[in-house]
């Protein structure tokens, strides 16, 4: 090679010395031309010199990367920024902008590593351990003495690396596996892939046989066919219904190659050079393609279980910066263990093709259209040769739970039976709520309004404008014409000549922002606690009814939904009865610790002010007042227009003030402001126009037509103009009519003073018509003058047409002002399709919303569920005491009152009693508390009974230091224990009056609890149950039954 060159570049010298001689012994030529002819072909030649070797420079230094150079000098300190306001979902854009990159970051740092991992083989066998050690190291010394000492891997101590060459026994042949660094990987492609090729460096001398290596490609040509393969022909392959793209493969491991792997010396030449050009252009950034597994990412980052991992209380509560680098963490496991998923095509070849490797895994992450069913298109045979689907590497994936955060699933409780002493002792203080999802909704009100109906004359009768019908007989323009016919006449006066002008609108409902109001749609075939039959918004198997907590909004008219199988709540053997209409997102149901609004304050009804804006019923928007210490999470859509009916059925119930979070209101997503009604007609143009088309209609009827007769048709024109003005102006809060009325009657007068009505003559014929022809031009220009103002108005509102400044406007019917603002938004993307431009953040509220009607009053801020209440809070079990039962001794024996320990140990000193009743219970279980002895001394004789206390949760200590109180009123509340107090203490009855014998006998025994302090015009006795919402009742009862079972001493 260096001989062809050297001679070319002979001939090419001999060629430019031997024109130059022939230029300057040109006879021809004076001495000055000469020299300029010389000068310019030496100028020439530097050019195509200087061409040549920046050509050959390029392209000998565009792949290689110099040293990195010294950090310069360090700049100056900028300015302090200004302090940032984290909104309640910028941590999570930040978590899925931070874990989508850090993906992307994997994805190319693993596929530099595909390229900075070499494999070659050598034809012999080795199976001991300590030969493949022994060769492992004498490749790294023959490597490190022939490369740079950067090019070799190191530890983290700084020395060489002992571990980045390994064997392995590969068919007939072993397999030698160079990684750990790119410019190393990169340099043995190019001594193996040269023409000049030279690798005995990495000859190897085995029992005096020399071995020489080959390259084994297998791995970087799949790599090379994955990354070069078009996304058209990806995305092509990606359905797995296609039998086309099913293959035959067998799946690889992760540090095998087949002995039929390909090795450098039968690959083609015009292959090779494709390899190098391909490992050239690998410092290219790629981007995770897969759509699917895109949405995957920002699912968990904006699923309910970030946020509960985040509210959760913990012993070791982590912030979001901690969640969001475990996200990573787990991600970079998945995506690494995707691009080692590789298989190899074992079968179905077509002409020429052989054995390849494929990473199937990467491939699924850069095809956009592979979901998690891609990997059903590779197909293996099993023992018996039967071809069946592989496993599939998103099982794999799916063992992370995070891989499931944000997808839906029924969370049914596990049932754990544990065999101790602990399965009885009473719980903490249980969780509040219990929470479902639905989108089972039902469509209150939405904004359609009326059809506009269309001019077509002065009266239904005289269609001057567009006759014949054409804007319909109802006006409703059903062809939608913007054009309309008449019949014209030219300046000779020629009827019936075709003229065309806009069609406009004479009375306007103008069109608002979709907007859909939907509430919860009530189930049928609910069973309450007497057993009948009734509706609920939902039952779960343990018959705990759940309620909304709010109505639910979507920038929709349309009710009808895309999916109609994608509904929740999913309920076990129970048909849901979902009506598969409104917004596919979700809103909660809660059951529990609830209460139903103390009152409703009507905010608006969609008929009020402009009864005739749209069809259909009324609906109504309230705000439901809630009992202290609670909150109305939303406001109501009802079909209700008086609140009567709201509380006997509560459309939502109110929430704990402590299990709810402020987040910030989000925007106003629709207003009122047009829906309103706007009347260009002939009611709103002024009486001297009003005069003329009335006229022109009269002559149309019959154009032979006395002075007189115009005259005293002016004249009652002129009283019945001004009876009408007087009721066309208003100024209301509702409606709007601007009328100058003397002016305007004015110019009424003045009309009779018009040329063709001054001078009518009925005897002239030529004078008569050419009047008549006159007043139908006048009445022309003045309905196409309407129609400009239609033109120019037809956007305007109430507010802009007040602030006109003509002498008569339009009449104007306004719907009541009201103002709905998004109160919390989860699932955002599918409003983001119903109003393109308006940013609606997701904030894991609930897809509520509040309304007012003054922006001055506009809420401030909006509410979303504290996940905290939706878990039981651990509180410390109390130690029990051992001591047995009774102690038998004799009354007489006993010393001074107060010196006896007999006082202390006579009766237990810890109880657990258990309630009868279970129903609605959110565990399933009955409700276990402990009973505590009071320390009072007992005298059976003279009727001083053992008195015992309830013993409460006390969550600031997590112990059972509080008990159940009596009010005065007769409330039971958690109070600090004082056993002065007589209405904390309580006597322990049996069938047989007060339980006074304490041993095996009395266990499972039914009781009830008489408060010794309370009572009113009988004894009262503490009940608990679960009501249907599941929330724990306790309350004090005269009722004599035995409520609960004596179950441990």
């Amino acid at each position: 090679m260096f001989v062809l060159k050297f001679i070319i570049f002979l001939v090419i010298l001999v060629a430019v010395l031997f024109n130059g001689l022939l230029l300057a012994s040109n006879d021809k030529l004076s001495g000055g031309e000469k020299a300029i002819g010389i000068a310019l072909y030496v100028i020439l030649i530097i050019v195509i010199g200087n061409f040549v070797i920046s050509y050959v420079t390029y392209f000998h230094t565009k792949d290689k990367i110099g040293p990195p150079g010294d950090p310069g000098i360090e700049g100056q300190k900028g300015d302090k920024g200004k302090k940032a306001l984290c909104k309640p979902n910028c941590g999570r854009k930040i978590c899925y902008v931070d874990v989508k990159t850090h993906a992307e970051n994997v994805l190319n740092n693993e596929i530099q590593k595909i390229r900075g991992t070499v494999q070659i083989g050598y034809d012999f066998i080795t199976d001991s351990v300590n030969n493949k050690k022994r060769v492992a190291k004498l490749i790294r010394e023959k490597l490190q003495s022939n490369y740079e000492p950067t090019d070799i891997p190191r530890d983290d101590l700084g020395a060489f690396s002992q571990d980045y060459v390994t064997i392995t026994k590969s068919g007939d042949s072993i397999k030698v596996r160079i990684s750990g660094s790119k410019s190393l990987g990169d340099k043995l492609y190019k001594e193996f892939l040269s023409s000049t090729r030279d690798t005995r460096f990495l000859n190897l001398e085995i029992n005096g046989e020399t071995y020489t290596p080959n390259l084994i490609i297998e791995d970087i040509r799949a790599l090379k066919d994955c990354l070069t393969e078009s996304d058209e022909d990806k995305d092509s392959k990606a359905d797995p219904n296609n039998p086309d793209n099913t293959m035959i493969i067998e799946v690889c491991d992760a540090a095998t190659t087949s002995a039929t792997a390909t090795t450098s010396s039968n690959v083609a030449a015009e292959e090779e050079e494709e390899i190098k050009k391909f490992m050239s252009g690998l410092d290219r950034r790629f981007k995770i393609r897969n759509e699917y597994f895109v949405k995957k990412i920002n699912k968990i980052c904006n699923s309910n279980e970030y946020l509960e991992t985040l509210e959760r209380k913990h012993r070791k509560k982590i912030n979001e910066i901690q969640l969001i680098e475990y996200i990573k963490d787990i991600l970079e496991e998945m995506v690494i263990y995707l691009i080692q998923f590789r298989v190899r095509k074992i079968a179905g070849f077509s002409e020429g093709e052989e054995s390849k490797t494929i990473y199937a895994g990467l491939n699924f992450l850069l095809t956009r259209e592979a979901s998690e069913n891609y990997f059903s298109i590779y197909k293996q045979p099993n023992d018996k040769g039967d071809i069946i689907q592989i496993q599939s590497p998103i099982i794999e994936l799916k063992k992370y739970d995070i891989y499931r955060w944000g997808e839906k699933y029924i969370n049914a409780p596990l049932l754990i039976e544990k065999c101790n002493a602990d399965f009885h002792l009473p719980r903490g203080k249980a969780q509040e709520l219990n929470l479902t999802s639905t989108n089972n909704y039902v469509q209150v009100y939405n904004s359609m309004v009326k059809k506009d109906i269309y001019y077509s004359g002065y009266t239904n009768t005289c269609q001057t404008y567009c006759p014949f019908n054409q804007m319909g007989t109802d006006g409703s323009n059903p062809q939608n014409k913007n054009l309309c016919i008449y019949y014209n006449i030219n300046d000779r006066g020629h009827r019936n000549l075709k003229g065309e002008h806009i069609s406009w609108v004479r009375k306007q409902y103008m069109v608002p922002p979709p907007l859909g109001l939907y509430h919860p749609k009530k189930m049928g075939g609910i069973v309450d606690r007497e057993g009948n039959s009734t509706e609920a918004y939902f039952q779960d198997d343990n018959g705990i009814v759940y309620y909304p907590v709010g109505s639910v909004w979507t920038a929709r008219i349309d009710g009808t939904r895309e999916n109609r199988n994608d509904f929740s709540p999913v309920s076990n053997n129970k048909s849901s009865g979902h009506t598969g209409v409104g917004p596919e997102k979700e809103t909660i149901l809660l059951s529990g610790n609830l209460l139903p609004p103390a009152d409703y304050i009507k905010i608006w009804n969609s008929k009020e002010g402009c009864s005739e804006c749209q069809t259909g019923q009324s609906a109504t928007i309230w705000e439901a007042v809630p009992p202290k210490g609670y909150v109305a999470m939303g406001h109501i859509i009802s079909e209700h227009s008086t609140k009567d009916h709201l509380f006997e059925n509560p459309p939502i119930y109110c929430v704990p003030e402590s299990c709810v979070i402020k987040i910030p209101i989000g925007p106003k997503i629709w207003d009122s402001e047009r829906l309103i009604i706007k009347d260009f007609g002939p009611e709103t143009f002024t009486p001297a126009d009003r005069f003329i088309l009335k006229l022109n209609c009269i002559l149309k009827q019959d154009s032979n037509r006395s002075k007189e007769f115009i005259t005293t048709l002016h004249t009652n024109f002129i009283s019945s103009e001004t009876a009408r003005l007087n009721n066309l102006s208003k100024d209301t809060k509702f409606k709007y009519c601007r009328v100058q009325k003397e002016s305007l009657i004015r110019d009424l007068r003045l009309t009779i003073n018009l040329p063709f009505l001054k001078n009518w003559d009925q005897t002239n014929v030529v004078k008569l018509y050419n009047a008549v022809n006159s007043i139908n031009d006048k009445a022309l220009a003045i309905e196409e003058r309407y129609a400009e103002r239609f033109v120019k108005m037809k956007d305007m509102l109430m507010k802009d047409i007040k602030k006109l400044n003509d002498s008569i406007t339009p009449d104007v019917t306004a719907s009541a002002p009201v103002y709905i603002f998004s109160a919390g938004a989860n699932g955002a993307f599918e409003e983001s399709l119903n109003i393109p431009g308006m940013k609606i953040d997701n904030d894991a509220g609930h897809n509520l919303f509040l309304a007012c009607t003054d922006l001055k009053k506009a809420p401030k801020f909006a509410y979303k569920l504290n996940r905290s209440c939706l878990y039981a809070k651990k509180i410390k079990p109390i130690k029990l005491n051992t001591v047995p039962g009774v102690l038998n001794f004799n009354q007489s024996d006993r010393i001074s009152s107060g010196k006896s320990s007999e006082q202390y140990f006579t009766y237990p000193k810890e109880l657990i009693v258990e309630s009868v009743s279970k129903d609605y219970s959110p565990t399933r279980e009955p409700k276990r508390y402990y009973l505590s002895f009071s320390n009072k001394p007992v005298d059976i004789e003279n009727n001083k009974l053992p008195l015992y206390i309830i013993r409460a949760p006390n969550i600031k200590t997590k112990d059972f230091s509080l008990c159940k109180t009596v009010t005065p009123k007769g409330d039971v509340v958690d109070d600090v224990i004082n056993t002065s107090n007589n209405r904390a203490l309580y006597i322990l009855e049996n069938s047989g009056g007060p339980l006074l014998d304490f041993n095996n006998n009395t266990m499972n025994m039914r009781i009830r609890l008489r408060n010794f302090g309370y009572e009113t015009d009988s004894a009262q006795y503490f009940e608990q149950f679960f009501n249907e919402n599941g929330k724990n009742i306790e309350k004090m009862t005269p009722e004599t039954t035995f409520k609960f079972i004596l179950k441990r001493i």
